[in-house]
This record gives structure tokens, C-alpha cells and sequence, in this order.
């Protein structure tokens, strides 16, 4: 599934994103970061639980008021989640901004 996107910014710094907040978030977001990097940043389904050994899907739902972050040295994203969208922020060296733009370009769809 594609993620849906109803907002997008650039600043000096920084490039923002708004996504809309639906179970395929998790799987779509890592698969968006590994089109345009070539590695996942955020996108595990599963999260370890307190059970030593066992393990769940994650649920979107789960995520509401709450930030994140995933980095790899060069880039971070912080994301926001409400209760019905994702703010995503990326702070990142222009050019790997431009990667990660064109990649949202091709796939993701555009709220209306």
C-alpha cells in the first residue's frame, strides 16, 4: 500500500512531511527510506516485547501522541505521531533531501 501524503515543507535545514496515519505506516515508511537510501530507518513491523523471546506486530494505533527517532549518522528523522497523522521531519544535508523527495514523488499518493 502506498502511503498518502497531505503535506510537505522544506526549510534551510530541514524538510517536513505529513502522512496519514494507517496500519501500512510502519512497512511503507522503511520501504519509502530504503528506496532512497538503500537501508530501512524506521520501518520494523515487529517490536520486541517485555517476554523474553517473544515479539508483535506493531500497532499504528498504538502510536498516537508520541515522537520517535531513527537515525544513521548523516540523516534523522523525528517523527510525530497524533491520531490521525505523522509528522515526519528530516534533518539531512540537501542532497539527501532530494533523494528522499524524489522518492515520495514516485511513491507515495497525494491527498486532495
Amino acid at each position: 500500500m502506498k502511503l498518502k501524503v497531505s503535506g510537505v515543507g522544506n526549510e534551510k535545514d530541514y524538510t517536513f512531511v505529513i502522512f496519514s496515519k494507517d496500519q501500512d505506516f510502519f512497512k511503507s515508511f522503511g520501504e519509502l527510506t530504503k528506496k532512497a537510501f538503500g537501508h530501512t530507518c524506521y520501518g520494523h513491523e515487529i517490536e520486541k516485547t517485555a517476554e523474553a523471546g517473544r515479539s508483535r506486530i506493531k500497532r499504528v494505533a498504538d502510536y498516537t501522541d508520541r515522537h520517535e527517532t531513527c537515525t544513521d549518522g548523516t540523516v534523522v528523522f523525528d517523527l510525530f505521531f497524533g491520531s490521525k497523522k505523522v509528522f515526519v521531519v528530516m534533518h539531512a544535508p540537501m542532497k539527501s533531501r532530494q533523494k528522499f523527495m524524489a522518492a515520495i514523488t514516485d511513491s507515495v499518493r497525494w491527498a486532495r
